[in-house]
């Protein structure tokens, strides 16, 4: 029985010996988590210098509302200026080239991502803009509750493009850069599709598929970033008309997308075509 005893309690020794306790940091934290800013890559531009880590206990509540891809109107939530409102220029990404499409989808991304108990830091005191309405704002960065940066979510979705410029433009632009941008894939796809290259009503080519608002970009000798919908025709949902015959286009790569310009795959999984002969008839099912 002592022998018992004395085995549970070496053990017991043993576990407690090598157990390491979290270490703490003077705030009473445990400084085994993850770093605060360890999921903002680029770092931010505040009181008028980057840095690399953002010091997120200087930034300010705030409710956020979307007013594009780079423009909100922040609203402070705590402290002697709750409630007063400002116009913010997202630092270092601009939405300029941007599909009407995709300016909707990027505000539907800011509503969704940032609200209530979003973050504020300003770029700093000589960091303000006047807007063409005749509005004024300041440049700044927006973070998300959870500690990230609503410029790199914008920008890794497609829906903002890197710009240098003032206040940190060049240091944050320079890293957004090599974010890559995943394409949002719609809820719809494609089953159907006809190439025709001559069409009877004027002799160009028109595109006929089964998707409902789903437009087709052509890349090829010739080039369309979009065709005129005219609606459904001879059991097709789309009839999509071109300014040039098919021939025109020579051997193209077809992509599809929808009204708030998500890509739209082609039921086989692809996400474009590739026609091998613009001058031929083509009916694909897929």
């Amino acid at each position: 029985m002592k022998s018992v005893k004395f085995i549970f309690v070496i053990s017991l020794i043993l576990i407690l010996g090598c157990t390491k306790a979290p270490s703490s940091n003077s705030n009473g934290g445990s400084t085994d988590a993850i770093p605060e800013s360890a999921s903002v890559r680029c770092g931010v531009f505040t009181a008028d210098k980057f840095e690399p880590s953002v010091p997120f206990d200087n930034a300010e509540a705030v409710y956020v509302e979307a007013l594009g891809a780079d423009l909100v109107s922040i609203t402070r939530t705590t402290g002697e200026e709750a409630g007063n409102k400002q116009l913010v220029k997202l630092q270092g990404i601009t939405a300029s080239g941007l599909s009407s499409g995709k300016l909707v989808r990027a505000k539907q991304t800011i509503d969704a991502e940032v609200g209530f108990g979003a973050l504020f830091l300003p770029a700093g005191d000589s960091c303000t803009l006047s807007l063409p309405s005749g509005g004024k704002g300041v440049y700044g960065q927006i973070f998300t509750a959870d500690h990230r940066s609503l410029s790199e979510i914008l920008v890794s979705k497609g829906l903002a493009f890197p710009e240098a410029g003032v206040c940190g433009g060049d240091e944050l632009a320079g890293c957004y850069a090599g974010i890559e941008a995943q394409e949002e894939i719609s809820d719809q796809v494609l089953t159907h599709f006809l190439w025709k290259p001559v069409s009877e009503s004027n002799g160009k080519l028109v595109i006929l598929h089964d998707g409902f608002g789903v437009n087709v970009s052509i890349e090829g000798a010739v080039s369309s970033m979009a065709g005129t919908d005219d609606g459904g025709s001879n059991g097709y949902a789309a009839t999509i008309r071109y300014p040039y015959p098919g021939c025109a286009y020579g051997s193209p790569t077809l992509r599809f997308y929808d009204q708030l310009d998500r890509v739209v795959a082609l039921n086989n999984g692809q996400t474009s075509l590739k026609i091998s002969n613009g001058c031929e008839r083509t009916e694909l099912k897929f």
